[in-house]
């Protein structure tokens, strides 16, 4: 970092965080509040460990992982709804080629891509899949590595 090694960039720098710390202003202040949690059910719940929520941004899809029991593989899986008053169906896997030890989905905002976490080189990777429309299946996922 460069500009780091210049004094008055460092001086600025110095001076900011301390505003922001100092300041007890709005910058450090969190005024909200989370609402209870709510169990989705027995179409999206179940005994498996699940986690890693990712909902698109129509409030309509919601992509997640669950680890099979006793395996411990993570399996990529979508619940949708109707409109966002109605309950969510019965999850479904995203296909094995998704779902090879996949976790952490993670929906773009047009819904074409979904970024997740795969099994890689030596550990854990990034992927991405790709699909022309929310209407088309996923395509093959791509190592971001």
């Amino acid at each position: 970092m460069k500009w780091f090694n210049d004094e008055r960039m460092r001086f600025v720098f110095v001076v900011f965080v301390a505003a922001i710390v100092l300041s007890g202003s709005e910058f450090v202040k969190a005024d909200f509040t989370f609402g209870e949690p709510t169990n989705l059910g027995p179409n999206v719940n179940s005994p498996a460990e699940e986690g890693g929520p990712s909902i698109s941004f129509d409030g309509l899809s919601l992509y997640f992982y669950d680890f099979l029991k006793g395996w411990g593989i993570g399996t990529l899986r979508m619940a949708t709804r109707e409109t966002i008053e109605n309950p969510w169906e019965e999850a479904v896997s995203l296909g094995s080629e998704l779902s090879g030890g996949g976790t952490a989905p993670c929906i773009s905002a047009d819904g074409l891509s979904l970024y997740f976490d795969g099994p890689g080189g030596g550990g854990s990777d990034i992927f991405v899949s790709k699909r022309p429309t929310v209407s088309d299946p996923w395509g093959e996922p791509v190592n971001l590595a």
